[in-house]
């Protein structure tokens, strides 16, 4: 069975941190992501419930887009990439965000000035009106420094490390991973 498949996922896109591009091509050997302070996961997914609330749901989809293209260009904001991932079934997306903190993800969601707010309130009159047609769904996750174990080896910088960059390991058993234990 494909490995995607197997865990359900169907596509990952990746924002990179503002004014940053990640590589596409792997970077060869042993690394580690290099977070330099706390990290704030913030998840929020989508079900379309029913077909008939495809319309709605695509909107919404949409909008989470926009709000993150908005944010890609925003460098104070605290906000440092996201992932995208659809599945299991194909009437399921889920956004992973990297954020500086989860004060900064706060502060985003409650100013006025960001799209959020707006973006929110049709969210919102979509529910309503699609009457259990789609669903949302959030959690989020503060992460200190020191909770933090990543391992990588001859891929591209992907997950944390596309947000954070990478710094090579050592040889496995000479104590130059970063952030935890080594890998199995």
């Amino acid at each position: 069975m494909n490995a995607r498949r197997a865990v359900g996922v169907r596509r990952i896109t990746v924002g990179a941190p503002p004014g940053v591009t990640v590589p596409d091509t792997p970077v060869i050997g042993r690394n580690a992501a290099n977070p330099v302070s706390d990290v704030a996961l913030f998840l929020i997914g989508l079900r379309i419930n029913r077909l008939t609330s495809l319309a709605d749901g695509l909107r919404v989809m949409a909008s989470m887009l926009r709000l993150l293209r908005d944010l890609r260009d925003d460098r104070d904001s605290g906000y440092r990439g996201h992932r995208i991932l659809f599945g299991p079934t194909p009437r399921e997306v889920m956004v992973l965000q990297y954020w500086a903190s989860g004060e900064h993800l706060l502060a985003f969601a409650t100013d006025p000035r960001h799209r959020h707010r707006e973006a929110w309130r049709e969210f919102e009159q979509m529910v309503r009106s699609s009457a259990g047609g789609i669903g949302l769904w959030h959690e989020i996750y503060r992460v200190p420094r020191s909770g933090i174990s990543t391992f990588y080896r001859d891929i591209p910088p992907t997950g944390l490390a596309a947000v954070t960059g990478l710094v090579a390991k050592g040889p496995r058993g000479e104590g130059s991973a970063r952030h935890g234990s080594e890998p199995t």
